[in-house]
C-alpha cells in the first residue's frame, strides 16, 4: 500500500489516499478480530510534501484502529519531518524505524550517525513526548553476514542520542 496515494505521475491525489485510508481500517478491523494490531510502516512517498500521504491517514483513520510504524529514515529520504509527525500523533505511533543513508537511494544506508541526516530533532520530540514505543534499528549500513558486532554502533548511537 505504500504510496498508493499518489498518482502515476507521481502526484498526491485525494481519493486514492481516500481509498487506502477505508482498505486499512478494514484490515484493521480484521486483525482486531484476532486480537492483533495493525501498525503502518510507511515508505518515502508517504513523507514527501511536508508529510501529507501520512498526515492524511492519519487524519481520515480511526485512532483506535490504524497506527503507525514509523520509518523514520525513509520519511527523511522522502523529504519530510518525521519529528514533526511524531509531536502530532505520538500515541499512534507504535515504533520508529531508525536508518540514515548518504546520497538520495536507500542503497546508500549506513550505520547510524554516518548519514546525510541524523535524528536529534526526533530525539528531542520522543523526551519531550515522553514517548515509549520501540526504536528500531537494522544491519542494511554494514556487512551483511550475520556480524553482530555492526548493530552495536548503532545502538550506541541510540542511547547517546535518545538516552535510552
Amino acid at each position: 500500500m505504500s504510496g498508493r496515494g499518489l498518482s502515476p505521475e507521481g502526484r498526491f491525489e485525494e481519493s486514492a489516499l481516500l481509498a487506502k485510508a477505508k482498505d486499512l481500517e478494514r484490515l484493521a478491523r480484521l486483525l482486531r478480530e484476532h486480537r492483533l494490531l495493525l501498525a503502518y510502516h510507511n515508505h518515502n512517498p508517504e513523507f514527501a510534501n511536508r508529510n501529507a500521504e501520512m498526515e492524511g491517514l492519519a487524519r481520515n483513520t480511526s485512532a483506535d484502529l490504524v497506527h503507525f510504524l514509523m520509518d523514520a529514515g525513509h520519511g527523511y529520504l522522502g523529504g519530510g519531518d518525521p519529528a514533526e509527525f511524531l509531536d502530532r500523533h505520538a500515541s499512534r505511533v507504535y515504533g520508529i524505524h531508525l536508518k540514515t543513508f548518504r546520497g538520495k537511494e536507500t542503497s546508500g544506508q549506513v550505520p547510524l550517525g554516518q548519514g546525510d541526516f541524523d535524528f536529534q530533532e526526533l530525539a528531542a520530540v520522543v523526551k519531550k513526548r515522553d514517548w515509549s514505543g520501540w526504536l528500531i534499528t537494522e544491519e542494511g549500513g554494514g556487512p551483511k553476514a550475520g556480524n553482530p558486532a555492526v548493530l552495536g554502533p548503532d545502538r550506541e548511537h541510540i542511547r547517546k542520542l535518545f538516552g535510552v
